[in-house]
C-alpha cells in the first residue's frame, strides 16, 4: 500500500473509507461539475485509455507530492487535503499539465502521451478507485515550480507539431 494525497471539499475522518462505489450513476462528483468543454476532453481521454485503466470520469483522482496537491488544491478552491492509502490497484502517474494542453490544443499526442508517458514530467496526477484517509493535512503555504517545467516542456513538445484532426 503507498501513500497518495487527495484534495476535496468533503469531510473525512481519519479510518474512513472512499470508494467510487460512492458515486451515484455512471461519473464522479467532480467530473458532473466541470464546464461542457471539460467534460468532453475527459471523455476523448477515456475512449483512448488503455484496456484495464481507471475511467477519469468515474475515479478519485490523487497526487503521491503533498505540494503538488497543495497547488491542485489551492487552484481548484478545495478545503481539505487528505493524506490516504489505496488497498487497490492506484494507476498512473499521468501528467496533468497535459489536460490542459489539449483543452488548448487538440493533437493526439497530447492523450498518447498522458496515458503512456515518454518524458520526464514532473506534476502527476494517480486514479484510483478507493482509499482510506489516513490524516488530514494542512493547506499551508506552497511553493512549487514543478507545474510551470511541465507547462514549458508541454508547450515545446506541441506548440510546433501540426495534426488537423479536431475532437472537439
Amino acid at each position: 500500500m503507498c501513500t497518495y494525497y487527495h484534495a476535496t471539499n468533503k469531510d473525512f475522518r481519519v479510518g474512513e473509507r472512499f470508494s467510487i462505489n460512492m458515486f451515484d450513476g455512471t461519473m464522479s462528483s467532480y467530473h458532473a461539475g466541470l464546464t461542457e468543454k471539460k467534460k468532453k476532453v475527459n471523455e476523448i481521454f477515456d475512449r483512448w485509455r488503455p484496456n484495464n485503466v481507471l475511467s477519469r470520469i468515474k475515479c478519485i483522482y490523487l497526487f503521491d507530492n503533498l505540494c503538488h496537491c497543495k497547488h491542485y488544491a489551492k487552484s481548484e478552491k478545495y478545503k481539505h487535503i487528505y493524506k490516504v492509502l489505496s488497498e487497490e490497484k492506484v494507476f498512473g502517474p499521468f501528467p496533468l499539465v497535459l489536460l490542459n494542453t489539449f483543452y488548448k490544443n487538440h493533437k493526439r499526442q497530447i492523450i498518447r502521451e498522458y496515458w503512456n508517458p515518454t518524458k520526464e514530467w514532473k506534476f502527476v496526477e494517480y486514479l484510483a478507485s478507493s482509499f482510506i484517509v489516513v490524516k488530514e493535512e494542512s493547506l499551508g503555504i506552497i511553493s512549487n515550480m514543478d507545474i510551470e517545467v511541465d507547462r514549458d516542456l508541454a508547450n515545446r513538445l506541441f506548440s510546433t507539431q501540426h495534426d488537423n484532426r479536431s475532437f472537439i
